[in-house]
This record gives structure tokens, sequence and C-alpha cells, in this order.
């Protein structure tokens, strides 16, 4: 093996060894409170019940998913890491997908509220109408009362 590594050198010096200690619970709760108290959330106005169960969620997700992870290498021998990255790249995740479905619903609803308006105007058209043309029908009936007795 020495003679090996002297001949190589770059089995020594282009190695890394993947280790990736697991992270306690009550931190991947904390880091995703801090993740989720932004500014940008705030703005939204989601529930507050919801953005105190999230943590927690997001941590049990994360557990679950190392927990399957290492029983997978167990039982079919292939590797699958489940790091404190991918960790952080599913609250950013989360957050990035709450703020554009935000948006999109917030212009689905403008839209809405824009047609309601206009339907709303529409309708107050209509009843104008409906008034004029009692009222022209009411002109037009004596009009062909006067019209009839011309033609007797």
């Amino acid at each position: 093996f020495r003679n090996r590594c002297r001949m190589y050198p770059a089995l020594i010096n282009c190695c890394t060894i993947n280790w990736f200690p697991p992270w306690p619970e009550e931190a991947l709760t904390e880091v995703a409170r801090q993740f989720l108290d932004d500014p940008v959330l705030n703005e939204l106005k989601l529930d507050q019940k919801i953005l105190d169960v999230l943590p927690s969620v997001f941590c049990k997700l994360h557990t679950t998913a190392a927990n399957l992870s290492t029983k997978m290498m167990n039982q079919m021998k292939r590797a699958n890491y489940i790091t404190p990255t991918k960790y952080l790249d599913l609250v950013e995740m989360y957050k990035l997908l709450v703020t554009e479905k935000s948006q999109e619903l917030g212009g689905l609803k403008s839209k809405l509220s824009n047609g309601l308006g206009k339907l709303e105007a529409t309708a107050q058209q209509v009843a104008k109408l409906e008034v004029e043309l009692k009222e022209q029908g009411k002109i037009v009936d004596q009009e062909k009362e006067k019209c009839d007795k011309l033609n007797i």
C-alpha cells in the first residue's frame, strides 16, 4: 500500500471524505425558525399557527429522510447523502414557493375583483337601459294609438 501511495500520490491528494455529521433536532428546528422569520414572508401575512409548526415539520422530514437513507444504505448498499445543505435548500424552496404562489394568487384575485367590478357596472347599465326601454315603450304605445286613430 505504501509503494502504491508513493507511485500514485493523487490517491491521497485528491481524495475527499464525505463525512456529514447529523444535526440535532433542536438545531434543525431553530435554523428553520430563523429562515422563516423573513420580512418577505411577514409581508404575506401567513397564519402564525402554520409558521409555528413548520420548523418541526421540516425537522421531521429531514430526520426521516436521513433515517431512510441509512436504511437504503444497509439494504441496497447504495449511498444517498442527506446533508444540512439539503435541509437549507428545503427551507429556501418552501419560502420561494410560498412567495411565488402568493403573488400568483394575488394576481388572480385582482383579476377576479376587476371582473366582478365590470359585471356589477354592466348590471347597473342594464338596469338603466331597462328603465329607459320601459319609458320608450310607453311612448311607442301612445304614438301607436295616435296612428291607429288616424288610420280609422
